[in-house]
């Protein structure tokens, strides 16, 4: 899974969690560390690193009130939750992985069939060049019979 693609997850927990506390169900903005850490099935260490850039954005901070030690979703966190930003930032990712995996490929195939071409190109034009080699060798052989033939007629006609 991206980074991108977690940190969506974990702001999906943490902006239900801010939802839930300012409609008054729940006491506490935050989620405490081990929470999200059974929740996600993380590390610590991947938590940490998928907060960091949170952090960062000033999108989530540390809670540590009610006894919950963690951390919770600022307003801009629940923004950014809710307009994707981190799951459109994965598509975009993605995207221009295949964009760049095709502007690569298409060349090539391209170079391919145009050596195929001209590579049938040419056995057609060597298979041309041998029948036009027999056609003139049988148009020879015949001029050649022609003109025998003719020899043999002046040479008949001198007899008489």
């Amino acid at each position: 899974m991206s980074s991108n693609s977690k940190r969506h997850k974990l702001l999906k927990i943490l902006a239900d969690k801010y939802i839930k506390a300012n409609q008054g169900e729940e006491q506490a903005l935050g989620v405490s560390w081990e929470d999200l850490i059974s929740k996600l099935n993380w590390t610590m260490d991947e938590l940490l690193e998928v907060s960091s850039t949170l952090y960062a954005e000033e999108e989530v901070a540390k809670h540590d009130a009610y006894g919950i030690k963690g951390i919770y979703a600022k307003m801009k966190g629940v923004s950014s939750y809710s307009s994707k930003k981190y799951k459109r930032e994965h598509e975009r990712i993605i995207f221009d992985r295949i964009k760049n995996w095709v502007q690569t490929v298409i060349p090539i195939l391209s170079l391919t069939v145009t050596f195929t071409v001209i590579i049938l190109s040419e056995v057609r034009l060597q298979s041309k060049d041998k029948k036009i080699d027999e056609l003139t060798e049988r148009i020879n052989k015949i001029e050649n019979d022609l003109i025998k033939s003719q020899e043999v007629r002046v040479d008949t006609t001198k007899i008489k």
